[in-house]
């Protein structure tokens, strides 16, 4: 099975007016005028996953989810273990 991968792209271009200085084109006194354009382009491109690719990676993310999951469980249960196990060794001496 194929999967689309949606990418975007921003493009951004910048134009300056007014590129002489600012001494040769006021008067003292007067202000200096700069304008300055932006445009933002927004472009979406699509990609196909071929070689499933998408799909692995969305696999192998669930793995390390999963095993991390089972590394905190396993942490959880050694902790209540041990925990246990000195209880009922204070409760023996007693």
């Amino acid at each position: 099975m194929w999967y689309l991968k949606r990418q975007s792209h921003k493009c951004q271009g910048h134009c300056f007016f007014a590129c002489r200085s600012a001494t040769d084109l006021t008067r003292p006194g007067e202000p200096r005028i700069t304008k300055q354009f932006n445009v933002d382009l927004g472009i979406t491109a699509w990609e196909i996953d071929f070689f499933s690719r998408i799909r692995s990676l969305k696999r192998q993310a669930l793995e390390q989810y999963l095993a991390t999951e089972e590394a905190r469980r396993s942490a959880q249960i050694s902790l209540v273990s041990e925990v246990a196990r000195v209880y009922l060794a204070l409760a023996a001496d007693r």
